[in-house]
């Protein structure tokens, strides 16, 4: 989950600072911005297998796929605002991403529960 986080996370920087060069929608940009902070503090955070409190797990588990919803909402924001096109589909390609690497880390994590190990049995 790290490498993706952080890849996606500089991805959403540079299209930063492109929509800043470029004089793009400021709200839009900046709320990009926003979300590439948040992408690098979840890689920043433990990893999903570790052992950790329910709450905690869930959190660093859902992350990407928050960040998803959160840029699908704004990419459907910027199609209502007739913000840039090229940033607005740029918001959607990103939310696709996140959507597709949180499944992927929901797909291989168990949540912090694991099944006990018994011992041998005899009979």
């Amino acid at each position: 989950m790290r490498p993706g986080m952080i890849l996606l996370g500089l991805g959403l920087i540079v299209l930063w600072l492109v929509g800043l060069n470029n004089h793009a929608a400021g709200w839009l940009v900046w709320l990009d911005f926003l979300a590439a902070l948040v992408s690098f503090a979840l890689a920043a955070s433990p990893s999903p297998t570790e052992p950790l409190g329910g709450r905690m797990a869930a959190l660093v588990s859902g992350g990407p796929l928050g960040l998803a919803l959160g840029l699908l909402v704004l990419w459907i924001i910027g199609l209502a605002f007739k913000v840039e096109p090229w940033l607005d589909w740029w918001n959607f390609s990103f939310g696709v991403a996140y959507g597709l690497l949180g499944a992927g880390v929901a797909a291989t994590t168990t949540g912090g529960r694991q099944r006990p190990v018994s011992g041998p049995r005899t009979l």
